[in-house]
């Protein structure tokens, strides 16, 4: 799953490119002069078992159970609840969604060995790092918003959802075990 124009720079991408697996993509957001502008080359969204939805503008309801091609104007994890809801899903887990800098890392694989973790290039072959916290924590204060709307839209859908990291600053979401949430799942 990638809305991120960025994303394509990261060898996660490349290789999700050639890979036998499904990808759902952000085919169009809309800029600051809110035109639509596609996000990936033409030809990503070609690849057999690629999906794309449109993000809708920021000012459209985060939800909408009708407008089954668009997605939240958020993040990645608030377009897989989007998606999960239309297709009818009735219990999700989060896991790994702290919102929140964990020991100063701001992303999972920041804890990965430095070897496995994934490598983004850009143009000019300079690698990035992730971007600062005072910028990560702008974009989770802006999600957080997104996660209670979404959250309020699946209860009202019959969906449950379930935060697996205990310490997350989306506390409104309840928190169970993980393997709690696997006996639970089970008798659902």
């Amino acid at each position: 799953m990638a809305i991120d124009t960025s994303a394509s720079q990261w060898s996660w991408f490349h290789d999700a490119m050639t890979s036998r697996c499904c990808r759902l993509l952000r085919r169009y957001a809309f800029d600051r002069s809110k035109t639509k502008k596609p996000y990936f080359p033409k030809s990503v969204y070609e690849i057999p078992d690629s999906w794309y939805f449109d993000m809708r503008d920021a000012n459209e309801s985060t939800f909408d159970m009708q407008a089954l091609g668009t997605v939240p104007h958020a993040s990645v994890i608030p377009m897989a609840i989007d998606v999960s809801l239309k297709l009818g899903v009735k219990l999700i887990a989060l896991a790994g969604v702290e919102h929140g800098p964990t020991d100063g890392k701001t992303h999972f694989w920041q804890d990965l060995d430095v070897s496995k973790r994934p490598i983004q290039s850009t143009k000019y072959g300079k690698a990035k790092k992730p971007k600062d916290i005072s910028n990560q924590r702008r974009v989770w204060d802006k999600n957080r918003n997104v996660f209670n709307k979404l959250y309020q839209a699946a209860h009202d859908n019959g969906t449950e959802i379930i935060r697996l990291t205990e310490k997350s600053s989306l506390s409104f979401i309840p928190y169970m075990k993980e393997s709690d949430f696997l006996k639970y799942a089970k008798k659902m």
